[in-house]
């Protein structure tokens, strides 16, 4: 049976992560948790924990730092990030540490539960630990992830984003084009476009002008031509084409 430790600073985080760790209570012997980063250091020396779940905001030492200091010790760990940052520069720091997941908060239990069996069959020997390759693509792709979960934002742009992961611009064009063989605003315009074909074939109830706006588009007038040069067709010959 195996040991692990919840590390974070917020007391009801880390009973809720208990709560979503039952599942696996015939597997964890005991379930250690720690309010800071120096409490950790000293949960994982006295009970040497086989998997420690680190939050990156505590005081005294925060999570990444306590991570770097784990790793000159034990190379072994299981080290997994909860964390509400998504900024890239941090994923970039989990990735140079070999942290073996960086989930984001709010926890999506399902993610959480296939991280832990994923990390339990590591130590039961069928572990498949991501190579840097692999966590810097992962890292890459939260960021398209980003763009894909906001498209209704008719604020999103490339500083929005590059502001949010904390990117330059041109490390970011290269990003999005590497991930998805276009630049910024024709993958935008996809993405939108796609978004309202969508709709218009499968929410008869919606009026042009909302889907307009659930596509990111803040003038109606505009979201038709962007449509128009899309498809060939206005977006209400399309709607028609579909009654």
């Amino acid at each position: 049976m195996a040991k692990i430790l919840i590390a974070d600073d917020e007391s009801l985080i880390r009973s809720n992560i208990k709560d979503l760790l039952d599942p696996f209570q015939t597997i964890f012997k005991a379930v250690y948790e720690a309010e800071d980063g120096v409490d950790a250091l000293f949960q994982i020396k006295e009970h040497q924990p086989e998997i420690v779940l680190f939050d990156i905001n505590m005081p005294f030492l925060n999570g990444l730092d306590a991570i770097k200091k784990i790793r000159q010790q034990d190379k072994n760990i299981i080290l997994i990030i909860i964390s509400g940052y998504s900024k890239f520069e941090y994923a970039k720091e989990a990735i140079a540490n070999q942290v073996y997941a960086y989930l984001l908060k709010p926890i999506n239990e399902k993610e959480f539960h296939e991280t832990i069996q994923s990390a339990i069959d590591c130590l039961h020997g069928q572990c498949v630990i991501p190579t840097e390759a692999e966590r810097k693509k992962s890292s890459e792709h939260q960021v398209v992830q980003y763009i894909v979960d906001h498209l209704a934002n008719t604020e999103l742009n490339v500083n929005a984003v590059c502001n949010h992961f904390h990117l330059s611009s041109s490390s970011f064009a290269r990003l999005i084009k590497k991930q998805t063989g276009h630049t910024f605003t024709d993958y935008l315009t996809k993405l939108r476009m796609e978004r309202a074909i969508h709709l218009l074939e499968h929410h008869d109830e919606l009026t042009i002008k909302e889907i307009s706006a659930r596509s990111g588009y803040k003038n109606q007038h505009y979201f038709s031509r962007a449509f128009k040069n899309f498809t060939g067709m206005s977006p209400k010959k399309y709607k028609e084409s579909f009654e």
